[in-house]
Order: C-alpha cells, then sequence, then structure tokens
C-alpha cells in the first residue's frame, strides 16, 4: 500500500483530510498471508487500517487473489 496517501479518518482530529502531515505512525502489523499496517494518529489517538477507505478493506485473502477475481 502507498502511505503517502493515508490521512486521519477521525472528523475532530486537526489533522483530518491531511495528508503527509507527519502525525501518523505505524503502531503494529497484522495479517497471516500479508503484513498490513495498523496506523495510528499521534494526534487524536485513533487507530485504523492502512486500508480503510480502499477496495481492499476488510479482505482476508492476499490481494493478488482479489486482484484476478476483479479481472473475471
Amino acid at each position: 500500500m502507498d502511505r503517502k496517501s493515508i490521512f486521519c479518518p477521525n472528523e475532530n482530529c486537526k489533522y483530518y483530510k491531511f495528508i503527509g502531515a507527519g502525525n501518523l505512525k505505524v503502531k503494529q502489523y497484522q495479517g497471516a498471508s500479508q503484513k498490513i499496517a495498523l496506523m495510528k494518529c499521534e494526534e487524536c489517538g485513533t487507530c485504523f487500517s492502512e486500508r480503510k477507505g480502499t477496495v481492499y478493506h476488510g479482505i482476508k485473502k492476499p490481494d493478488y487473489i482479489f486482484d484476478q477475481v476483479m479481472m473475471l
């Protein structure tokens, strides 16, 4: 995932929708088949998946399987 386009999803955060503000850090990685970052906003404390707001959000299978299904 390209983390350069991720922003804090908390509407009450002063960095809401600010891309590249430097407020996001990787808290931990999750996933059995691939490592997905759990992001944390250092300003408001909101934690969220790096996939939030993408077509991959909530998909448990590897990206390449989802991509193949979408191409069919």
